[in-house]
């Protein structure tokens, strides 16, 4: 019986580091994952035959999708350009999806869009790769948390403080 490659040994580097391909490693992700069986709180649950199955977890406020290996979520198709585009949280919670002036364009629910609000439930196409957009509950109800200003007031009024005090002592007799 011969082993496939998902059954052999993982190749072993120096000082006995295993070596991973980037499939090894997206299908352990995909498993631990499927494993947990907690669902990323926002995430792009693959549908398309390429990325069937695979769960893509949106952990950042603004993410790229492309061709690219830059991109937040890099997707080798050649229907997805290098920058494709832009997934952004705003901060009421709500999640949009513009297109980036990609020539195969960004499609929600079959309908091409510049920019778009997402939904649970939504199908988002990009190039000729489908996904759907899953939210948990928990995650529609709560906004992110607003990042406070007053860090950049405590900053401005120290450099203000420090010049000011160089300058009184350079002009000291």
């Amino acid at each position: 019986m011969a082993q496939t490659p998902q059954d052999a040994e993982p190749r072993r580097g120096p000082q006995g580091t295993q070596i991973f391909s980037r499939d090894d490693l997206d299908r352990m992700i995909a498993e631990a994952a499927t494993r947990s069986g907690l669902p990323a709180p926002v995430a792009l649950r693959g549908a398309s035959e390429t990325v069937a199955g695979r769960v893509f977890g949106l952990d950042k406020a603004r993410m790229l999708i492309g061709r690219a290996s830059h991109c937040d979520l890099s997707l080798d198709e050649p229907s997805v350009s290098r920058e494709h585009a832009r997934l952004t949280r705003e901060d009421d919670g709500a999640w949009y999806v513009a297109n980036l002036l990609s020539s195969n364009g960004t499609f929600v629910n079959g309908k091409r869009v510049s920019r778009s609000a997402l939904q649970p439930g939504d199908h988002l196409r990009i190039g000729r790769i489908d996904f759907v957009f899953e939210m948990s509950a928990e995650s529609a109800e709560r906004p992110p948390a607003k990042r406070s200003g007053a860090w950049r007031w405590g900053v401005l009024v120290s450099v203000l403080v420090l010049a000011g005090g160089i300058l009184a002592w350079w002009l000291m007799p």
